[in-house]
């Protein structure tokens, strides 16, 4: 596959979702690693048209932003019947997957990883572009395991005197104005999202999971989660003011960058025998995946 002077390689494949699979490959002759994501294109059904809209938009706001922790995007390929983004490789996995095979992370580390995420995302916030679909899967670490974060799918710019009516994300990561379509901003489901993703590091365990996604719905909305076992009361204030139902009450993102857990210094603590994520969320009509199904 060309592309500019370098012609990318395709090797193994790394991931799949529900619209596409992603491989390794690697830029020659420069030989780099890169993360080759394809999509199919399907013009001719509504959900198709959907999913190439939605591709055509990541590539587009990818290409408008520079931040260290946020995954680069390299070039885009389009022919009769794929879409190929080439992008920054992440050589240490993602979130979900060092979730899975650590268990609950300390504070220390949490916080590496969410001051991280909080940088990426302010800037964001500040160019004028809400992520609204953090999650694990879309958290990855570079080769000095820093965070890039990635897939920028649902993505949309935002203007604090527009509200916003597309119900998109993942369930058990989503704010409760997606859950109960309630008209929004933009910035603050991303606030929540933050929050539930503190929670899962914290736990390993998949936020405000429930048997039916009617109750996964319903737990959202009452903010009803266990707090996590043996982290500090800073943790825990944090935690309490990202997930807060009211959006007009929920922590701003200038309240957690100025957060005293955001500076604790921390002791050792002990953790519970790891039972892991119950279940992944990679399954994208299972998790409300789309806008369709929020």
């Amino acid at each position: 596959m060309a592309m500019h002077e370098e012609t990318v390689v395709i090797r193994e494949q790394v991931g799949s979702g529900g619209s596409a699979t992603v491989y390794r490959g690697s830029l020659s002759p420069s030989n780099a690693d890169v993360a080759v994501k394809i999509v199919k294109k399907d013009l001719q059904s509504e959900k198709g048209r959907k999913i190439y809209n939605r591709t055509k938009s990541e590539s587009r706001v990818m290409s408008e932003i520079n931040h260290k922790h946020v995954c680069k995007i390299m070039g885009e390929v389009e022919t009769d019947a794929n879409i190929f983004l080439v992008l920054q490789y992440a050589a240490n996995g993602d979130l979900l997957d060092r979730l899975n095979a650590q268990g609950p992370l300390s504070e220390k580390q949490t916080r590496k990883i969410f001051k991280q995420l909080v940088l990426a995302i302010n800037y964001l916030h500040g160019r004028g572009v809400v992520h609204r679909d953090l999650k694990p899967e879309n958290v990855f670490f570079d080769e000095n395991d820093n965070v890039l974060l990635g897939d920028f799918g649902f993505a949309m710019t935002w203007s604090p005197v527009q509200t916003v009516e597309e119900y998109v994300g993942t369930l058990n990561y989503a704010a409760p104005e997606i859950v109960t379509h309630t008209p929004y901003t933009g910035p603050e489901l991303d606030m929540w999202s933050l929050g539930a993703l503190l929670l899962a590091m914290l736990t390993a365990r998949i936020p405000f999971d429930a048997p039916t996604e009617e109750s996964t719905a319903l737990k959202i909305t009452e903010a009803k989660f266990k707090m996590p076992v043996g982290v500090s009361s800073a943790a825990k204030d944090l935690l309490t003011k990202l997930l807060q139902p009211n959006p007009l009450k929920r922590a701003t993102m200038m309240d957690v960058l100025a957060h005293p857990w955001m500076k604790t210094r921390f002791q050792q603590r002990t953790i519970p025998t790891h039972l892991g994520l119950a279940k992944k969320l990679r399954q994208e009509a299972a998790c409300c995946h789309s806008s369709e199904a929020m």
